[in-house]
């Protein structure tokens, strides 16, 4: 493994003052898969306090669990002395960490085979339990009895789901029988806890697999995601049940946090709200509405942050407000959404479309067109909301308008401008103010 500079001189410092020290886990797997880390986490036998020591900068991040973090050179690295766990009473976290001599011993504690596998420069990698193997087989399985790994800690049951997204993996029989038997365990979890997995989960490249393949799991966390599963939509722009349909949209999407939250809950209400025509033509109206609130009230019990419920909301909300590629489309949207919700509701949308039938799907080239409008409105700076428009409320007092009256008047101009009915420049402006007063004055004295 072809180690960073920083890594491999903080490998070598605990070689120099004595002790023997490796990087674990998940930055070993992803040099295996050919993958950059994003972080390293390291095991030594140093004890905590001899970490202490050797190191000048140094937190004490979680002692009672042999866990420091070193400051090393601009970079910051989880440091944990070998360790064995006993005893997990609250189904979360062990009731006694006892430190141990040997990698090996430490390597058996980990959940799965995949993230226990040890590296450095002296000894290679340490494999006991067949990590390498079992990401050459694309397989995630629990190190040793899945029913006792598992049982240690519910959130166990909600990572290996996780790392089969992320890791396009499927799950080992054994460790899912045992996913399976212990599910009602995740109920124990703390929301905030089972939300992190969650949300990475989504971003994984297998999510739309993983979520149709293991509803039943993931519904101890979010059952109101049940009611979707085979729910035929009976409508001819519809090849997909409503699950279905989402994990399609879900796998369509950029791996962001917020945008996959919209696509997993966007249609959450359509069981709640199907109606049939005369025809038996299934329809959902007011389906945006019932998913908002739906996904409000589930996001607020995972204890998500308030700015991003929000965000969420308003995007399932105008999901169906489809967006058109010309000017005064996207600028009245910007105006709806602000920059950001909209930049993602193209993405959204996007995804959404890649769930309907064939027969109705719009192509790429409608969104890339919306996409290059909105740059393009943003780079010119042409005005869509009030604080853009070249007059102000000082201007329509001026005018003589009172309270309400200026409000109504810069809103009319701005409608006016945003439908290309007006330039943005403060003469022309003013003159239609003064035209639109003229007229409410002709048609009060008619």
């Amino acid at each position: 493994m072809n180690l960073d500079r920083r890594t491999r001189e903080i490998l070598k410092h605990f070689e120099h003052k004595g002790f023997e020290a490796f990087i674990v886990g998940g930055c070993v797997r992803d040099y295996i898969m050919g993958v950059q880390p994003s972080d390293y986490d390291i095991a030594t036998n140093a004890t905590p306090d001899e970490v202490m020591t050797i190191f000048d900068k140094v937190i004490p991040t979680g002692l009672k669990h042999g866990t420091v973090t070193v400051f090393y050179d601009k970079t910051s690295y989880e440091v944990t002395t070998y360790r064995r766990e006993t005893g997990y009473s609250d189904v979360r976290r062990p009731d006694k960490v006892t430190f141990v001599r040997t990698i090996e011993e430490d390597l058996s504690r980990r959940d799965f085979t995949v993230n226990a596998m040890a590296y450095n420069e002296q000894r290679g990698l340490v494999d006991p339990f067949n990590g390498r193997k079992d990401i050459a087989n694309k397989k995630i399985v629990c190190v040793g009895d899945p029913m006792e790994r598992l049982s240690e800690d519910g959130l166990r049951i909600l990572r290996a789901l996780r790392f089969a997204a992320c890791l396009d993996f499927e799950i080992e029989k054994n460790t899912e029988n045992a996913l399976y038997t212990l599910k009602k365990n995740l109920r124990a979890v703390a929301q905030e806890r089972s939300l992190v997995e969650l949300t990475k989960l989504l971003c994984g490249i297998g999510a739309g697999k993983v979520l149709l393949q293991h509803i039943a799991i993931i519904a101890e966390v979010i059952p109101e995601l049940l009611p979707m599963q085979n729910f035929c939509q009976n409508n001819p722009h519809h090849c997909y049940d409503v699950l279905e349909h989402t994990t399609v949209a879900l796998d369509a999407a950029p791996a962001d946090p917020i945008i996959r939250w919209v696509l997993l809950l966007h249609d959450i209400g359509k069981p709640h709200t199907y109606t049939e025509d005369e025809a038996g033509i299934g329809h959902f109206r007011g389906h945006e509405e019932v998913s908002t609130e739906i996904a409000g009230r589930l996001l607020k019990r995972l204890r998500m942050d308030n700015h991003s419920i929000q965000r969420i909301k308003t995007l399932i909300t105008y999901h169906d407000h489809y967006l058109q590629p010309t000017v005064a489309n996207v600028k009245r949207n910007l105006a709806r959404l602000g920059e950001e919700n909209f930049m993602a509701m193209i993405a959204i949308q996007q995804a959404d479309n890649m769930g309907q039938h064939l027969d109705y799907r719009l192509s790429s080239k409608h969104f890339e067109s919306i996409r290059d409008i909105a740059n393009q409105v943003l780079e010119e700076q042409m005005a869509f909301q009030l604080s853009q428009l070249a007059v102000d409320g000082y201007d329509m007092m001026d005018l003589g308008l009172e309270g309400p009256e200026i409000g109504n008047m810069l809103d009319e101009l701005l409608e006016l401008v945003v439908e290309d009915q007006l330039p943005n420049q403060k003469q022309n402006l003013l003159e239609a103010s003064k035209k639109i007063l003229d007229d409410k004055e002709y048609e009060k004295h008619r």
